[in-house]
């Protein structure tokens, strides 16, 4: 029997190539503006003590849980009846103890850490205590009024094993921190002036009342001083929060003015939350990067992809490639929207140390979303970024959805747009998935090497994460550039916007977490011959067996652990005239 065209555009093709290319995903690291924050290590270390916003998570700052036993065992830690007086320590009450299997926070995320820059969370800058001088002086942290916030130098006692001045003690950390791979290290930076050098830099007594009266000149002159520092100690990454001046947007635009001045390396970033989780209006405008700030995990993804919406309705950024969009832990719609990742998830699954659920991190038992469990989706969503970068803000090229969807969990509730994309028309779900309730959220973006993400988010509903399969279709602008796939899907249809090469080609696709030689894949031709159409199945067999390598101390908190993350590739079409025994293609895109 005769096949009709229109038949044989259905049927699975499988072209028979030569050899396969080379990994698609490039070995030099990204240079986006990701990072590793250490805010949810402390809470956890600490069995987050008071609650999340308690000081205890602000003792946990200090080098040897970073370095782990490679500094030695000084450690500020909660097992004092294993300790032993020292002598000849820091002037500070130091103790002994048998490490803590939770030190070496520097060990994780092996395979990322020429990616990420490591980024000190609350309390870096201020002396470990105890007395009026130390952390202990912010009960609960909701004070002002500790002398050494946004001094901006390497506390002494949390990290004695770096001597000198201010710039020396950063420079030697800075060094060790990158000797462990990492591309650099960053800190949280807090939005006031520092009450402990008001007498230095204005004359008054250093009180938080006089700490209010800085002139604007007396700032430039500090800020300027503490930017250049930090450039020259290659202390990269301001992550600037909190404090009297949080929402002030007069003195967080000159700061970012002073750092293109003496600190054009030093990426600044701006956040600030306020009720009903709406941001400044106009913070994005003058942000190199922006933050969309902490979520409640049992419906993050619909709170984070909320104020992304809100966010991309704000003026354009005012210098261009600025106002890029850190969503935080949410790491596939960091790259379904172009967007920055400041990971917060990390390797110790399961309970925390004093045995109660880690909600945190919504592990609230079977069917939750555990997203410690997911630590392969920050893994591709990273690597992803090797092969397009995160890029600016500009209001005309977000595009969302009139329909919402909502995520539930815990007595909270959250709604976010159903379908949104930057730079590209919407994603669309096709058939009868267009009509489930439970349908997830689907994203897509045009990076501005014209590789494209489709991101499929599914949702936590009533504290259950679902894993509904749709069937999707995007437009991505060119068949010659890399397309990464995130998440859970049925089908996905490719109809690209310049059509398809002439003549056979292949379609290769790659788990994202690896660098293994990509496997050719069978596709579908659309009935205009100008798309394809993918067995998402197809995809997802690339992604399996492929486990986050846990280090033995971490598999020993984990026990039988397995990652569950949900798979994320990239693929690309080679026209298979091009191929020889070695096809070429473009890696850079």
């Amino acid at each position: 029997m005769k096949i009709s065209l229109f038949l044989s555009l259905l049927l699975p093709i499988m072209a028979a190539s030569a050899q396969p290319p080379a990994s698609l995903v490039p070995t030099t690291p990204s240079t986006a503006s990701d990072y590793y924050c250490t805010w949810n290590l402390q809470g956890y270390v600490c069995s987050y003590g008071a609650g999340a916003g308690s000081n205890d998570l602000r003792l946990e700052i200090n080098e040897d849980n970073l370095f782990g036993c490679q500094l030695g065992y000084k450690v500020w830690g909660h097992e004092q009846a294993k300790t032993t007086q020292t002598s000849g320590q820091p002037p500070c009450e130091v103790t002994w103890i048998v490490p803590s299997r939770y030190q070496g926070w520097l060990s994780h995320y092996p395979m990322l850490h020429a990616d990420l820059t490591f980024v000190l969370d609350d309390s870096w800058d201020i002396p470990h205590g105890p007395g009026p001088d130390g952390a202990s002086k912010r009960p609960h942290g909701r004070n002002y009024d500790n002398e050494h916030l946004a001094t901006m130098a390497i506390a002494p006692d949390r990290f004695p094993s770096f001597q000198g001045d201010d710039l020396q003690r950063m420079t030697q950390l800075v060094k060790a921190v990158k000797e462990q791979g990492w591309r650099s290290l960053g800190g949280w930076v807090c939005a006031q002036n520092p009450i402990g050098l008001t007498h230095e830099y204005t004359g008054l007594e250093n009180t938080y009342e006089n700490s209010l009266r800085w002139t604007t000149e007396q700032e430039e002159r500090f800020w300027k001083r503490r930017l250049g520092e930090s450039q020259r100690a290659g202390f990269n990454y301001w992550k600037v929060d909190w404090g009297n001046k949080d929402r002030d947007e007069q003195f967080r635009r000159r700061l970012s003015q002073w750092g293109r001045e003496v600190a054009p390396e030093v990426v600044i970033e701006h956040a600030s939350f306020q009720d009903g989780g709406t941001h400044h209006p106009d913070f994005i405008s003058f942000s190199q990067t922006i933050r969309s700030y902490d979520v409640n995990n049992q419906i993050a993804q619909a709170q984070t992809l909320q104020r992304l919406y809100d966010l991309g309705q704000q003026p354009d950024a005012e210098r261009e490639g600025w106002g890029i969009i850190n969503c935080e832990d949410e790491a596939y719609i960091a790259a379904g929207l172009g967007c920055a990742i400041g990971v917060m998830r990390h390797p110790y699954v399961g309970a925390l140390p004093d045995g109660q659920p880690d909600i945190y991190f919504a592990d609230c038992g079977p069917g939750s979303r555990q997203l410690k469990n997911r630590l392969n989706e920050t893994v591709r969503a990273v690597r992803w970024h090797r092969i397009a970068q995160p890029f600016g803000h500009k209001r005309d090229q977000w595009r969302a959805d009139s329909m919402t969807l909502q995520e539930s969990g815990n007595g909270k509730s959250w709604q976010a747009p159903a379908r949104m994309s930057r730079r590209m028309p919407l994603p669309v779900i096709t058939g009868d998935g267009a009509s489930v309730p439970d349908r997830p959220y689907v994203l897509a973006s045009l990076y501005d090497n014209e590789c494209v993400a489709v991101a499929i988010i599914n949702r936590n509903i009533n504290g259950h994460y679902q894993q509904q399969h749709v069937d999707v279709s995007a437009q991505p602008l060119r068949w010659d550039r890399k397309v990464g796939i995130f998440g859970h899907c049925r089908s996905l249809t490719l109809n690209y916007q310049g059509g398809l090469p002439a003549g056979a080609f292949t379609v290769y696709a790659q788990d994202l977490a690896t660098d293994e030689p990509p496997t050719a894949i069978p596709y579908t031709l659309t009935p205009d011959g100008r798309g394809i159409i993918l067995q998402v199945a197809d995809l997802e067999a690339l992604c399996q067996g492929h486990d986050y390598p846990y280090t033995e101390v971490e598999r020993e908190v984990g026990k039988d652990y397995t990652d569950q993350s949900d798979p994320a590739v990239v693929l690309l079409i080679v026209k298979d005239e091009q191929q020889t025994t070695s096809p070429v293609f473009n890696n850079n895109y």
